[in-house]
């Protein structure tokens, strides 16, 4: 890890949805002014006068809170132990060990409940053929990590490959990059995404094993929360048949 302080942040929910073709919009992040969470009111103030994709989700979920609920949920946004605490609580795609292979769901809940990080891979939008290869043509792979507290989104991660594949194997990695939004203080910035062409094994369930390849894509997010600093790598590898894993590790 490349410390550049003494803490550590993060954030996530996922979702993994395999597109064709498509193209997925997102905003540049903006500067957050440091007097929205001076109250419920600056906040929602800030939410609706926000470019940032998904704000308005978020100010949806805020002004659905109690005013109680809304002073919780800004101090939650607030405290940089509550991304610490996802590090701890994300063995799974610590270790680099989260399939996309099937929908799964997972939720992990901190704070008595008020905070949850909901894991929800899905692979859709293509089917393979009877050889269990992806068919030919251009294909995109798309996976998103979100942070909720009391339900509402608080950051969110987006990262994506596009491959193209000849019906046998993927043959070139066409592009990869991703995007951060954030509803609060933290600044969540991106190195330059890179994306190359891996090798693999494909094995069937007790059966033979053929050589394929991978597309891969790689992002350094380089997190900041003012006294806690940090550079977390995430990786989102796909198979020639549009299953594939992710990780999200030291670089």
């Amino acid at each position: 890890m490349r410390l550049r302080a003494a803490a550590s942040l993060t954030a996530a929910v996922a979702t993994v949805a395999v597109l064709a073709g498509t193209t997925t919009q997102v905003s540049a992040a903006e500067t957050v002014p440091t007097n929205a969470f001076a109250s419920p009111t600056a906040y929602a103030d800030f939410l609706k006068h926000s470019n940032e994709e998904g704000a308005l989700e978020t100010l949806k979920g805020f002004e659905a809170l109690s005013p109680n609920k809304q002073s919780q949920f800004l101090r939650y946004v607030q405290d940089p132990a509550l991304y610490k605490d996802f590090i701890v609580s994300s063995a799974d795609e610590q270790n680099s060990v989260t399939a996309l292979t099937a929908d799964t769901n997972r939720t992990v809940s901190l704070r008595d409940g008020d905070v949850t990080f909901e894991s929800n891979s899905v692979v859709s939008g293509l089917t393979a053929s009877a050889s269990g290869v992806l068919p030919a043509g251009s294909h995109k792979v798309e996976r998103s990590n979100t942070i909720k507290a009391l339900g509402v989104p608080v950051a969110k991660l987006t990262i994506w490959v596009e491959f193209q594949s000849n019906g046998r194997d993927i043959t070139k990695v066409i592009d990869a990059d991703g995007a951060a939004q954030r509803w609060g203080p933290i600044s969540i910035k991106k190195e330059k995404p890179k994306m190359s062409l891996g090798t693999q094994q494909f094995c069937e369930r007790g059966g033979r094993c053929v050589g394929g390849h991978t597309a891969i894509a790689s992002i350094i997010w380089n997190f900041d929360g003012g006294s806690a600093a940090y550079d977390k790598r995430q990786v989102l590898k796909v198979g020639r048949n549009g299953t594939g894993s992710t990780s999200l590790q030291n670089p």
